[in-house]
């Protein structure tokens, strides 16, 4: 984020702190209170097979209920998968296609973590989960539709939740790590 937020097409209650970064500032800072706190691009590409990394820090989750962390959509905006960090402070994937939700892949502890997801699109597609450079999900398959990935988006669209994080290094390409 040292050019700020200009790669980014949407962006709601997001700014950019210039106070702390994955492995330097500056990083997107979301503090939200029953708001969006989200940032949304177009891919240049669209993709059947994609990996999206990004480095989080949520330092305030929500008092309940989950979080979403990352979400890959068409092209069109649909929302194909999403990182979620669930109530209990643990990582999963949902496909919001079939409306699935896997099982739990680790906790995501307070501090800064990369996270990765990979896979795709398909009626009976695989998906791996990354934290930290380590797989902690390794093929959940689920229907993730078969329209090629064409928008990627970090933070949560839900307009009731309260809390507060930070992104960095966020990174879509083909292959894991």
């Amino acid at each position: 984020f040292s050019t700020g937020f200009g790669i980014w097409d949407k962006v709601d209650n997001g700014v950019i702190d210039t106070s702390q970064g994955a492995a330097s500032p500056p990083s997107a800072r979301f503090d939200v209170d029953g708001e969006r706190g989200r940032a949304r691009t177009h891919l240049e590409v669209s993709h059947d097979a994609v990996c999206l990394s990004a480095a989080v820090n949520i330092d305030s989750p929500p008092p309940s209920g989950s979080l979403v962390l990352m979400r890959l959509r068409r092209e069109g905006g649909k929302s194909v998968m999403r990182v979620l960090r669930d109530a209990g402070g643990f990582l999963r994937i949902r496909s919001d296609i079939q409306g699935a939700t896997s099982v739990r892949a680790g906790p995501l502890e307070t501090g800064w973590h990369t996270i990765e997801i990979c896979g795709e699109v398909g009626t009976n597609s695989s998906w791996d989960l990354y934290r930290d450079g380590v797989k902690v999900m390794d093929g959940w398959t689920t229907n993730s539709g078969t329209s090629p990935i064409g928008r990627v988006e970090i933070g949560d669209s839900s307009k009731t939740k309260t809390w507060s994080g930070n992104f960095d290094d966020v990174a879509v390409d083909l292959t894991p790590g």
